[in-house]
Order: C-alpha cells, then sequence, then structure tokens
C-alpha cells in the first residue's frame, strides 16, 4: 500500500478542487451506486456550515478611499470571498441576467459534501469487494463504522493498466478517519493498491482574515503549528492577480480542534491578537454532459440527437466516433476560450458560481429570519384562572407594553449613536489637519459638532431610561 500525498502550497482562492471536478457528473453515470439508508428522501444537505451572512458597515466614503490602499483593498477581497457579504440587489440582477434555475440549486445543495478518496489497483476487481473489505477492516481493527456516501468506477480504468474506485463519505468523522495513514490495511481483496487522500475540505478549514503581509511567514506557521498540533498545513491565500493577499488559510485533521479555534474566536499568535472564522466555499455548478450548457441535467436536456464534444465544442451524432477523430484543439462553447467547456476556470462559469453562490446564501439569510411564524391567540387556549379580575389583566397588558417600548427605544437609540459614531470616525480619518488657521478653525468645528451630538444621544438615552424605569 502506498499513499500518494496532496500538495499543499500558496493557492488562489479556487471553489472546487480536481477531483471535486471529476466527480461533478458521477450522477449521470449508469455505474454509479449510492449507498441507501431507511429514509427513501435525501434531504437537501446546506451548502455552507454557517448561514450568517456579515455587513462590515463601510460607508460609501469608505469604501472610496479604501480602494485607494492595495492592502486594505486585498483585506476587504478577502472579507468578501470568506464572509460572503454580497448586495441583495446584484444578486438578484445577476440572477436575471444568467437564469439560474432551480435544478441548479438543488446541485449545488444535494452533492457530495466531500472530494472522494480514490483506490488505485492493478487488477480489475469489482468495487463493492473493495468498499466492502475497506468497511469491515475498519470496524474489526478500529471499532469504527464508516459511513459511505457513494462510490464508483472512474471511465478511464484501465487506460494505464490502473482502475481506479471513487469513494464518497458521508460526515466529517469518518473523513477525518480515512486521512489517517494507520487505518488503512495493506491490502484489499487481497490485492495490493495505492489510494490519494482528497483536499482539506472547508468544513476542516478556518481563515484567519488579517495577516500582516510583512511577517515572517515561516515563523508565522512554525509558531501556529507549535500552538495547535492538529493543523496539516498553513497557506496564505491569493487573488486572481495572483498577489498575496491578508487572508490565511489553516487546514485541520481534527473536528474538535477546529472547533475549538472557532469557538475562541481569536488566536495569539507571535504577539498577535487575530480573528477567526469559518472558511465557506462556493457553490458547485450543473454543467449538462450533453450540451455543456450551464444549469440543467442530462436528462432534461432538449439537445437529444446530438451530444457536445467537451474539448473541441463541436456536436456531433456518435460521441465515440467523434473521440477517435477529434481535433483535440480546445474551444469552450461558453466563451470560446483555449480550455473545455466544463473547465470550471472558466469566466462564465465563475460568474454563474458566484451568482449562484450569492443566490443560496441570500435564500438562507431570508429563511432563516422568517422561520418563526408562530402567532400567539389566547383564544385558543383556556383560561388558568377564571378569577382573574379586569384590573389585572389590565396593569399585565401595561406592562408589556412598556417593556416592549423601552426595548424598542434602546434599538433606535443604538442606531443613532452608530450612525453619529461613524460620522464622527469618517470626518477624522478622511480630513487632514490643515495648516491654514481658517481651515483648521472650521475642522475643530466640525469635530465639536459631531461631538456635542453624540453626548445629547448619550444624555437623552440615560433620561429615557431612567423615566421608564420610573414609570415601570
Amino acid at each position: 500500500m502506498s499513499v500518494i500525498a496532496h500538495n499543499s502550497s500558496k493557492r488562489v482562492l479556487s471553489p472546487m478542487s480536481d477531483e471535486q471536478r471529476e466527480s461533478t457528473e458521477m450522477d449521470n453515470d449508469p455505474g454509479t451506486r449510492i449507498v441507501s439508508t431507511a429514509q427513501r428522501k435525501r434531504r437537501a444537505v446546506g451548502l455552507l456550515p454557517s448561514n450568517k451572512i456579515q455587513d462590515n458597515g463601510l460607508s460609501i466614503s469608505n469604501q472610496a478611499r479604501h480602494s485607494k490602499n492595495v492592502q486594505q483593498q486585498s483585506m476587504n477581497y478577502a472579507n468578501i470571498q470568506l464572509q460572503n457579504n454580497f448586495s441583495v440587489n446584484n444578486n438578484t440582477k445577476e440572477q436575471q441576467e444568467l437564469h439560474i434555475s432551480e435544478e441548479a440549486k438543488r446541485f449545488a445543495q444535494t452533492r457530495y459534501p466531500f472530494s472522494p478518496f480514490v483506490i488505485v489497483t492493478e487488477q480489475d476487481i469489482r468495487d463493492n469487494l473493495v468498499v466492502e473489505d475497506l468497511c469491515k477492516f475498519a470496524k474489526d481493527k478500529h471499532q469504527f463504522n464508516i459511513d459511505i456516501a457513494g462510490y464508483r468506477r472512474t471511465s478511464t480504468n484501465s487506460a494505464h493498466g490502473e482502475y481506479k474506485i471513487l469513494l464518497f463519505v458521508k460526515n466529517l468523522e469518518t473523513f477525518v478517519l480515512l486521512l489517517d495513514e494507520k487505518v488503512w490495511p495493506q491490502e484489499l481483496c487481497g490485492l495490493k493498491y495505492k489510494y490519494t487522500c482528497p483536499s482539506i475540505p472547508p468544513q476542516l478549514s478556518v481563515i484567519i482574515p488579517d495577516v500582516p503581509l510583512n511577517i515572517n511567514f515561516q515563523e508565522f506557521s512554525d509558531e501556529i503549528r507549535t500552538v495547535n498540533k492538529n493543523i496539516v498545513s498553513v497557506i496564505r491565500l491569493r487573488n486572481s492577480a495572483q498577489q498575496d493577499i491578508k487572508a490565511v488559510k489553516l487546514e485541520f485533521n481534527s473536528v474538535i480542534s477546529r472547533k475549538e479555534m472557532l469557538d475562541k474566536k481569536r488566536v495569539l499568535i507571535m504577539g498577535l491578537s487575530l480573528d477567526t472564522v469559518e472558511y465557506l466555499a462556493q457553490a458547485h455548478v450543473l454543467i449538462c454532459s450533453q450540451c455543456m450548457n450551464i444549469g440543467h441535467f442530462r436528462k432534461n436536456c432538449t439537445q437529444k440527437d446530438t451530444q457536445t464534444c467537451t474539448v473541441c465544442g463541436e456536436k456531433t451524432s456518435d460521441i465515440r466516433l467523434h473521440k477517435a477523430n477529434c481535433s483535440g484543439i480546445m474551444k469552450c462553447i461558453h466563451c470560446n476560450g483555449l480550455h473545455k467547456s466544463n473547465d470550471t476556470k472558466c469566466p462564465i462559469i465563475k460568474e454563474y458560481r458566484a451568482a449562484l453562490t450569492r443566490s443560496l446564501l441570500t435564500h438562507q439569510q431570508s429563511t432563516s429570519s422568517t422561520t418563526n411564524t408562530y402567532h400567539f391567540n389566547s383564544e385558543n387556549f383556556p383560561n388558568t384562572r377564571m378569577g382573574w379580575d379586569t384590573a389585572s389583566q389590565t396593569k399585565a397588558v401595561n406592562l408589556e407594553y412598556k417593556w416592549r417600548t423601552v426595548v424598542d427605544e434602546m434599538l433606535v437609540f443604538k442606531s443613532e449613536i452608530k450612525t453619529v459614531v461613524r460620522e464622527l470616525c469618517d470626518l477624522i480619518l478622511s480630513d487632514v489637519l490643515p495648516e491654514d488657521s481658517d481651515r483648521n478653525l472650521d475642522y475643530t468645528k466640525k469635530v465639536e459638532a459631531k461631538h456635542t451630538l453624540l453626548r445629547n444621544w448619550l444624555k437623552k438615552w440615560k433620561s429615557s431610561s431612567q423615566l421608564q424605569h420610573e414609570s415601570i
């Protein structure tokens, strides 16, 4: 048995790895086998580990100044990618232009959540026997039940005298277990084999969004590995221009260690207190294997009589015969670029993926904010005290109303104070203290006016709170 190691280096914020791209169309393969459970209908798996969409609260003037600073621009780009700070209006516009279908949304939400483990043998063997032998070994030797979501043979099994089996796991516990080389047996079904571990998924990753660019990255990596022994790799992310950004990705081999770091919300490294956030991957794009267009399954494709070649983009009635005579010149049917039509690096596919991700995140946010649809109606319940007088009822109603009023005013004051503080900070940060005495006086008056307004709000809030407390 040999293990093909996964090479971790600096990488772009890529949403899909090579092994994920290889398995995108596996549901359309007749050789695909999905492990069935007692529940017939498969429930849609959430795309992201967190449904929270955070708003960085930057004003328009702040964003304009942001674009003037290269480092701050890189940080802003990382925060947008990692915390998914999307605009609902732009999302609706892009959905209309790109025609995001319900099929594409279902595909993105119900695909296998983890990339497959690849088992390679030199002899042809039934895939179900290999999977059963692996599950039996894990149960007998390690007292662990491996949860398999599905498995299949690849279409290029005998091209180089190798037979590959893609093994998809169902949960994080099984994925973490199979990352350990000691868990795998020396032989499967009496045959020597090799296996390849997939890249670490987003469910086992953490992002530190604000690591300074001038820091010694090697010392930073060594120290953070010392703090947490379960960190597999530390990766400085890059933007689309291949420039380093402040965001650093941490990959774990332990669910517990990752959760502990996220619960603490901060990590102390090299004298710096740095925030930690979840790594949110983008959605998988549904590409039809019949016509190579985006957004529908092959069984619903309107192009029934012909099939589009993935390489050259030509339509043919016999794809097997065409492959033997294909020119081999790559041409994408979406952008006419020199790559395959299902290449995830295609700018059209990347644009569609971004709009799809925004659509899913916006839907999750609106759903989570409207989940509580219960309304209390006293007529639906019997009276517990028949002799309860009207005065007591009136007092209770008034008390409830006053508390609601206090809460509402608290929210209003909080919003108004935050607005004044933001304006004051904008004024201080945007204007450099002028040398001219008249301009200096005008600048001082602006700052004092904002400070007075803030002080008045605080006094008003304090007096209102005292009155409410006394009346209650």
